[in-house]
Parts: C-alpha cells; structure tokens; sequence
C-alpha cells in the first residue's frame, strides 16, 4: 500500500485536480505537502499558480516567496538572488 502522506502522490494528486477546475481540492493537498515537507520545492510554484488563477495574489506571492527561500535551503538557488 502507498504511504498516504508522500509528497510525490500529493504533489501529482494535485496537479490532475487542478485540471479537472477542483481548485480547492488541489490548494489543499499542496498544503498539505508544503506542512509535512517544507522542502518539496516544486509545490510551491504550482500553489502559487494556482492561487494566481483563484485570485489571491497576494498569497500567491507569499508562496512563491517562501518557495524561493526554500530552494536556497536545499541548494537550488542557481539564478535566485
């Protein structure tokens, strides 16, 4: 049986809600990756994305902020300033 909680289920569970208009859905499994691991760095982006399309833009960018911050952590800051 596959762990309930890997990311990588969650991330992709939440990429084909976001294509079937399940917004809500999506935001909340990638909430949920982003609390259980802070360091799933590709996430953030597409939360951000998807609040951009919910029209919190505001929050969109605190996410891909906070993504960014994130990549730095883990090494992938190539091109971040």
């Amino acid at each position: 049986m596959a762990d309930p909680h890997d990311a990588f289920v969650k991330h992709a569970l939440a990429l084909e809600y976001t294509k079937l208009g399940e917004h809500a859905e999506a935001r909340r499994l990638w909430e949920e990756v982003l609390e259980r691991d802070p360091s799933y760095v590709g996430s953030y982006y597409h939360l951000g994305k998807l609040l951009e399309i919910m029209g919190e833009k505001a929050l969109a960018i605190s996410w891909y902020e906070k993504g960014m911050q994130a990549a730095r952590l883990a090494g992938e800051n190539e091109g971040i300033q």
